[in-house]
């Protein structure tokens, strides 16, 4: 859900590379590096980000899967 407002709030030209560290990424969100690792390894999985070395890639495409799965369990 962090990424999703932050995505909304930085997106530009189909494509968004998040900015944060996986360090900031548990700091925003109050769970630990570990858990920030193992759901970003799960996310790129099952096809809902990519990855470039360290870094976090959002396509638009992935984007609005996303957003369908959290409106599908709920959470807007």
């Amino acid at each position: 859900i962090v990424v999703m407002s932050i995505y909304e709030w930085q997106h530009e030209g189909g494509c968004w590379v998040v900015a944060y560290t996986r360090q900031e990424l548990s700091d925003n969100s109050g769970l630990s590096v570990k858990t920030i690792n193992r759901s970003v390894k799960k996310l790129a999985e099952d096809g809902y980000i990519s990855r470039r070395g360290n870094k976090i890639l959002i396509s638009a495409e992935q984007y609005s899967a996303i957003a369908d799965y959290l409106r599908k369990i709920g959470v807007e």
